[in-house]
């Protein structure tokens, strides 16, 4: 409603895309889920995932690369994994665009780590080293792990582990400083009522829960 032109705007919801050509139709506003995104584009990007090394490798066409000048990712939280398929196709677009934005209410699911694709898309020029990302804000240490080849012989091999967290304060400030804004809903939407926290008795009627429930509250 706060715009002064009236776009042309295309939801991409499954066999409606498949009648005219990707590369010449272009609304004003484009609307995907991820996975849509992905068998839009199909055609104009490669992606390899190495099994036995974790890396993937791929190129988006250049022909489609900046497409769009503003991408707004829904829920970006979705493109935390750095070797899955909706990641990079994602952020190949947003990558090329002149603005992006990305809403997530948990930006960082369960560690640091799944942060980084978002930002070294949003700020490349802050987070774009991912050693130096990984070593000061995910505690990045080697491992050992050992496996057994197919002849049976057990070798070993170093890893990466990156699932740690560390200087989390100071990650929190550089995120708010650079590239995050946090809403709270009591602060838009002040027409909720307020947050009601209240504790509803059960009837236990099975004896071994009931001994169970006694144990706990002990």
């Amino acid at each position: 409603k706060w715009l002064v032109w009236k776009p042309t705007i295309h939801v991409f919801d499954g066999s409606k895309s498949k009648k005219f050509d990707i590369s010449t139709f272009k609304p004003d506003i484009s609307i995907f889920s991820y996975e849509r995104l992905c068998t839009t584009y199909k055609n104009f990007y490669t992606f390899i995932k190495d099994k036995s090394s974790g890396r993937v490798y791929g190129r988006i066409d250049p022909s489609v690369a900046h497409v769009y000048g503003t991408v707004v990712l829904d829920e970006a939280h979705y493109c935390k994994s750095e070797t899955s398929k909706r990641t990079f196709v994602a952020l190949s677009f947003a990558s090329g665009a002149h603005h992006r934005y990305f809403l997530s209410g948990t930006p960082i699911l369960n560690r640091p780590i799944e942060a980084w694709p978002l930002l070294q898309c949003l700020r490349p020029d802050i987070w774009g080293n991912r050693d130096k990302y990984a070593t000061y804000f995910c505690d990045r240490k080697l491992k050992t792990i050992y496996y057994k080849t197919r002849d049976g012989d057990v070798r070993n091999k170093s890893v990466s582990d990156e699932s740690g967290a560390c200087n989390i304060e100071e990650l929190n400030h550089m995120l708010r400083k650079y590239v995050m804004i946090r809403r709270e809903k009591s602060a838009i939407l002040k027409e909720l009522p307020p947050k009601m926290i209240q504790t509803i008795s059960l009837p236990v009627h099975c004896e071994d829960v009931a001994k169970e429930f006694d144990i706990w509250n002990r």
